[in-house]
């Protein structure tokens, strides 16, 4: 029983030799679960560690392939962290964790709601993908935006209605705009008892946001959710309509206007 104590000591306080000069020993602590014994790289973050394997890092991301190749170059004496390769990142620990469930297939893409409950979760999930170029995870969010957010516009407006029938609201929580503070769910008549028993998706200006600054030009992909964000009947926060606004900063927005546009896309498809 001692030597366990032990052990679980050790992982909550690293011994001062174990870590590089500029780490303070005592607030470094490993990720409960994302800390491989047998993993020969630590990813540092905050006051967090995390110990992967090189061949998983690598085969899923070409930046952090790059990253570890640079790392351990010959012209430069490579950072190493109790005998591992050590790459310090700056990101949140919960950014990182997120990284490394992606890369580890931990984290399913498919079983995302786009609730904005998941608001957070999905954010991480798009950033981390982007910047560290997981081509499958990408195109896994931009088919379960299709998915939520059709092109065609029957198939768009059949499944709003179908989602009003079930009980789902379509206009989320004030806090799934950037700026807006938590609040009840409210359905498009702004009753906020009506969509309380069911969590209403992530408001369309941010997911626009969102693919906004992956520099998504995609006009498939973008008119459905403005024409959802013209379809909210209620004030959202300035600073999301107006970001989002800058992928048609000339259009006005209107539930027509868009219906239009989804018209045209549709006849040319």
């Amino acid at each position: 029983m001692s030597s366990q104590n032990a052990a679980q000591s050790s992982r909550k306080r690293p011994r001062p030799d174990d870590l590089d000069g500029n780490t303070d020993e005592s607030a470094v602590v490993e990720h409960p679960s994302l800390y491989y014994d047998d993993g020969n790289v630590i990813l540092s973050c905050e006051n967090m560690l995390f110990r992967a394997h090189r061949s998983v890092l690598s085969k899923n991301s070409p930046v952090l392939r790059e990253m570890l190749e640079t790392n351990g170059e010959e012209d430069r004496k490579p950072d190493v962290l109790r005998g591992c390769l050590h790459i310090a990142l700056d990101h949140t620990k919960e950014d990182v964790e997120t990284l490394l469930k992606i890369v580890y297939n931990d984290l399913r893409v498919d079983r995302l709601e786009l609730v904005a409950d998941e608001l957070s979760l999905v954010t991480s999930i798009f950033r981390m993908s982007t910047k560290y170029r997981i081509e499958r995870t990408l195109t896994e969010i931009y088919t379960l935006i299709r998915g939520k957010w059709p092109a065609d516009l029957d198939a768009h407006d059949a499944k709003i209605l179908l989602e009003q029938r079930n009980g789902l609201s379509r206009v989320p929580r004030l806090f799934g705009l950037i700026g807006g503070g938590g609040g009840p769910a409210t359905n498009v008549q702004g009753d906020p008892t009506a969509g309380a028993k069911a969590s209403p998706l992530i408001h369309p200006a941010r997911i626009i946001i969102l693919l906004r600054e992956d520099g998504c030009n995609d006009v498939e992909v973008l008119t459905p959710l403005f024409y959802a964000l013209t379809c909210a009947e209620f004030k959202v926060d300035e600073y999301a309509i107006s970001t989002a606004g800058r992928c048609y900063p000339s259009q006005r927005w209107t539930v027509s206007a868009f219906r239009a546009i989804m018209s045209v896309s549709a006849c040319r498809a």
